[in-house]
This record gives C-alpha cells, structure tokens and sequence, in this order.
C-alpha cells in the first residue's frame, strides 16, 4: 500500500485476480484461472498497473516501468562488474528487459551480506544463511530518487567449482526465467573474495525443506492443507514446464517452506525438453521415474512420476521406501518392475487416484501437470467455514453419481456444502451401523444411537465398523442442492473415516432399481 499511496498514478493490482506483471509469452501463464495482462495490450495495462509517474506510460507490472528502470539501470553499469562478462552480460539483460523488480538480477558485493552461517552441504554446492540489510529492489521511489529496497535474508548457493566454471548460470537463467510463483526466488549473484567461489543468491525459506516442515509440526496438517500445499507445488511445477523445461531432481528435499508456502528449489539440473547433452542420472533414488533407472531419456513425465512421490510423501507423512533403501540396487529393480510406496487408508480416493496415475509405470499414462493442476484446483474448497471444513475432513473415499437416470460410481464426487451439521461427543465407544431405510425415503448411512447403539429403521445393512468419540451428523437436502438440469450432482456415500451420521433427503423420484444400486454400492 505504500507505494500505491505515494504515487497515486500506479495501481494496487489484485494477486488474486492478476499476476504481479505483463505477460511476455504465454508460457508464463498457467491458463487455468488467472487474468493476464500482455504488454501490447495498453489499455489493459493502464487498468490494471496504472500509469508512470514520469513517463505517463502504462505500467509494466506493480510499481513498475520497464522503459524508465531500463535508463536507471543502464546508467549504473558503469558503477560495478563481477569482473567475468558473461555473467556480467546475464545481469545486464535482465536489467533491461525486466517488466517487474522479480524479473531483475544484481550483481551484489559480497561485503553487503552479514551474519553468514552455514547451513547445510549439497552433493555440488554448499548452503549458508544470510542478511542482506540492504535489500532487494522493489520499486523506483521518485521522491528519494533511489531504489526502495526491502531487508531480506537470503539463502546463499556456494557453489564447488573454479571460478573459471560459469556452468552455474544455467541454473541462474532457469530461475530468471520461470519465475512467477511457487519456485524460490533469485536475487543476483555473488563472489567471495576469499574463495573466489561465485554464489546465487536466493530466497531464504525459514521453515526448510519439506520433510523438516512435517517433522516439525506440532499439529496434525489437515487434508485441506495438505491439497492447498500441493497446488502451490504443482503450480509451479506448471510453471517449469510451461517454459519447455524438466526439473530433473524434484523431492522432498528440494521443496522449502516459509510462512507455510511451499516453493520448488534447486533448478541446477533443470535442462531444456530438447537437451542433447550426456544423460547422466540424477536425484534421489526413490523420486526417479523407473524409465530414468532404465537409461531412457528424461522427459516431462519423470517430473510427474517425481511429484507423484511427492504427493504420497506428504499425504502419509511417510519417507518414501523408508524400510526399503540399505539395498540400492535392490529398490532400484523393484521400482522398474512396478513397486511403489504405500498409499495410507486415510487418503482420500480422488487423491489416491490421482497419485496412482502420476507414479505410474507407462511415461504416456501420466497425466500432464496441468490436468494435475486442474484436478488438485477442483478438490481445493475455498472460503470454507470451519464447519465446512470439518463436513469435508469427513474423508468419504467413494461417491455415487445421480444423473436422473441411473446411480453409478463417481470419479469426481464432490460434498454439498450447504447441509447442517450437528457435533455431539461421547462419554462411551459407541457402534456405527451402515443401513438403508428405503420407507421414509431417507438413506443413512453410518447411523447409530448414542444412547443405547439402537438401530433406526426396520431394514439394515449388516456393517458395522468402530467409532470412536463423537457423534457428526450432517443433513442435507440432495435435491434442492444438485437439481439442475437433468444432472443431480456426486455424492460422497460410502466411507466416513472420521464417522457420523448422514442423511440424504427427498430420493423419493428415485426408481427401485436405483435404491437397489444405492444399496449395492453402501455394502463393502
């Protein structure tokens, strides 16, 4: 807001609904529910960024001009050097091209950064801590005539080679140019004098990698989050290979969090679709897709297998292979031949699904990111209340489908969030009853008494599963919620992991043989 209310001509653009800057490409969107802005499109710019103070040109992204940072930039070439031209070339282009401060590379004095501590060792570089008390840029303040810069600390990338070896600016470029979002940002490059070694400074994620983050929460991390965390992920996944690019090294280790937000790290093995370099193979055992281990080339889809592990990890909380991995060679065979990290019971189908298809055996059977993103965004309930929340955490892992015509297994059943919902604990361990009383038109399932574990209703189901301490009874009408068209909705109907007591109201339009389907398919 403080730039906005310095310089009345710029906008305060909504990240919800705009990215942060112009599109150069359509490689920088994910085409699924952003609005983008192009840079030939003026009018749209000037509604969305606003006009130049000083040009009175439309802006190019937030608090950004890309004609007038252009000049400022050029004029203070003269004023520092890395001493190795291309790298000072690399910094340069992004200087004069960038539409937005994230899109612009320094080069940074060493001396700027204090307090560096070591971090952590990489198989090609090592990892320290740092504060940048200057700060990265943000915007051009005309009043100061300065840079407004923001205080950071910063992760800086040490890398282990000579200072003749500039192989470390692929994976500069590779952060330049993918990065919108969910991928850690970088801020320049560095050189310590002392070593000579160059380093890549980049955003410091203060709550580590992703299995550092599980391990140290204190709370149980709900599903819903969970699918929050892998959306950001998948994003920037999408991202990556938007640009025609291949991660090549994604696990768990390469995720960081900060402030509970995930980002793809470590881009130094990112290759072009079409690299034709030595195909080395990379990365953690586990994460590698089984045609890599068999020396085919790397494409998209061992990304995808790769997430897919990712995702599992995640969801059970489990180190993938955990009790498998003393034997390398061992784990390795049975990878190719199809042995995969167990799926916890708890997971919810669609997700089950989902991870099935993305670690599957047949490269050309994954589903692309962006089908991984569309289908991560569907399951993502938003502005949930906290008693929605709890309706979805109910974790039914089957849905029926009510099409008008007939009642079939659904793949994308998704819960009406418009019922009521009754919470009632219990002093004893009750007994849970799955049944259908087709004589008042209701449907119930997991219906039980707390007071003397009664069944209601004269016609019953013979399951019976354990539930322990509370009642959660959740009502609602399935007609007046789906009925649109001939297309009633999906249902949630076989399985409460948490339990309850679920009513489905007003089936009386549906046939016999419905009601018989219905029965079927609530009999496990």
């Amino acid at each position: 807001m403080e730039l906005i209310q310095k310089f009345k001509k710029w906008k305060e653009s909504n990240d919800d609904e705009y990215q942060m800057h112009v599109k150069i490409s359509s490689a920088e969107s994910d085409n699924i529910d952003e609005k983008v802005v192009y840079m030939e499109d003026l009018e749209k710019r000037k509604e969305v960024y606003g006009i130049c103070e000083e040009c009175n040109e439309p802006g190019t992204g937030k608090g950004w001009c890309k004609p007038c940072n252009a000049k400022r930039f050029e004029k203070n070439f003269k004023n520092w050097t890395s001493r190795k031209e291309v790298i000072d070339e690399l910094i340069k282009d992004s200087q004069l091209n960038a539409v937005h401060s994230t899109k612009c590379l320094e080069w940074i004095p060493y001396e700027k950064f204090q307090n560096i501590t070591h971090i952590i060792d990489g198989g090609f570089s090592r990892i320290y801590s740092a504060t940048w008390q200057e700060g990265y840029i943000c915007y051009w303040d005309i009043e100061k005539h300065d840079w407004n810069r923001i205080p950071e600390q910063v992760a800086l990338k040490v890398l282990d080679i000579s200072s003749e070896n500039t192989s470390f600016l692929n994976e500069v470029k590779s952060h330049l140019q993918i990065y919108v979002s969910n991928i850690v940002q970088c801020y320049g490059i560095t050189q310590d004098p002392n070593t000579e070694n160059y380093a890549i400074v980049l955003k410091y994620c203060r709550d580590g990698n992703m299995r550092d983050y599980i391990n140290r929460h204190e709370n149980h991390i709900s599903c819903e989050l969970k699918i929050d965390y892998l959306l950001h992920i998948s994003r920037g996944l999408l991202y990556i290979h938007n640009y025609e690019k291949i991660h090549r090294d994604l696990h768990s280790g390469n995720i960081l969090f900060d402030d509970g937000i995930p980002y793809i790290s470590d881009l130094g093995l990112c290759q072009p679709v079409n690299y034709e370099g030595q195909e080395i193979v990379y990365g953690v055992l586990p994460y590698i897709a089984p045609e890599i281990l068999r020396g085919y080339k790397y494409t998209k889809a061992a990304d995808i297998y790769s997430f897919g592990i990712v995702m599992n990890e995640l969801i059970s909380e489990e180190i993938p292979y955990d009790n498998d991995t003393d034997d390398q060679f061992y784990l390795t065979v049975n990878i190719c031949k199809g042995f995969r990290p167990k799926i916890s019971e708890y997971t919810p189908k669609l997700l089950a699904d989902l991870i099935t298809k993305c670690w599957d055996g047949e490269p050309d059977k994954r589903p692309t990111i962006r089908e991984v993103v569309i289908t991560l965004k569907a399951m993502k309930l938003k502005n949930l209340s906290s008693k929605q929340q709890i309706i979805q955490q109910f974790k039914l892992n089957y849905g029926l489908l009510l099409d008008g015509h007939s009642i079939k297994p659904s793949e994308q059943a998704v819960l009406s969030e418009d019922g009521d919902l009754d919470i009632s604990l219990y002093e004893g361990q009750p007994l849970v009853y799955t049944f259908v009383n087709v004589h008042n038109s209701h449907i119930n399932l997991l219906n039980f008494n707390s007071g003397n574990h009664s069944i209601e209703g004269s016609q019953s189901s013979v399951i019976s599963i354990n539930f322990p301490v509370a009642e959660i009874t959740y009502s609602a009408d399935l007609l007046a919620n789906f009925m649109e068209d001939e297309s009633y909705g999906h249902l949630f109907a076989k399985k409460i992991l948490v339990g309850g007591k679920l009513f489905i109201d007003d089936l009386k339009s549906a046939t016999s043989t419905q009601n018989d389907s219905f029965k079927f398919f609530l009999t496990w």
